[in-house]
Formats: structure tokens, C-alpha cells, sequence
């Protein structure tokens, strides 16, 4: 299958009722995905341009928009190697101690929380861009 947009953005909240978060967003996206013939295995393509990634404390942490493009390539049970090639424009990351200290958070808060109970919905974490 294929997947386009022209832009998409994704707020990844540092913890589940945290009003702090990061925004990862892009313009143009692409992704492809196929199956091999005969079940041996399956690639993944991923392509944006525009990547940026930013935080609501001090805002963008690339000094220019990226281009990345990410290759998966996944062999069956039998076979479980996979690979895994990344490629981006040249990068710049800007990130101050407080930014850093938000992502150890969110992985320990957020993408590492072991309980996935759904989140209510009486709060909500509204984005606005400025």
C-alpha cells in the first residue's frame, strides 16, 4: 500500500495529563509498504521533507527543516534479521538541558509507561502554533 500527504503533525505529550510536549511535523509525506512474493518478508519506505521537531518550551530544535527518508526491510520468522537504512539532509540539533531532561521524561512518562490504559477524555492538551 501507499500512503501520501502534503503535511501531518504529531504531539507526543511528555506524560499522560502533562501539558509539556514535543511536535514533531513535516510537509510532504510518503509512505510505501509491500509484502515479497512467496512470504519471504516485507520492506518499508518512509520519506519526509520539512521535518522539523520542536518543544512548546523553547521551540524548534533544528536549526533548518530536515530531509529524511527511512528503509525497512523485514525477513520472515525463520529468517528474523532485518535491516534498517536511514538518511537525512545535514542536521542541526539544538538542544538546551531543559529539552533534554523533557525527553528522558517522555520515555520514562510517556512511551515507557507500562500500564496502557486509555487516557480520559475529561483533559485535553490543546496545540496552538504562534
Amino acid at each position: 500500500f501507499c500512503i501520501s500527504a502534503s503535511g501531518f503533525e504529531i504531539v507526543l505529550p511528555q506524560a499522560a495529563y502533562s501539558e509539556k510536549s514535543f511536535s514533531l511535523q513535516s510537509g510532504k509525506f510518503e509512505g510505501h509498504f509491500r509484502t515479497l512474493e512467496n512470504g519471504v518478508g516485507s520492506k518499508a519506505k518512509v520519506s519526509l521533507t520539512d521535518f522539523m521537531l520542536q518543544c512548546e518550551q523553547l521551540g524548534d530544535m533544528f536549526s533548518v527543516p530536515v530531509e529524511m527518508s527511512i528503509t525497512v526491510n523485514m525477513k520472515t520468522q525463520d529468517d528474523a534479521a532485518m535491516s534498517i537504512a536511514m538518511s537525512t539532509s545535514r542536521i542541526c540539533i539544538l538542544l538546551a538541558q531543559c529539552q533534554y531532561a523533557q525527553m528522558i521524561h517522555t520515555v520514562d512518562c510517556n512511551i515507557g509507561e507500562r500500564n496502557t490504559f486509555l487516557r480520559s477524555n475529561t483533559k485535553s492538551i490543546r496545540y496552538s502554533q504562534s
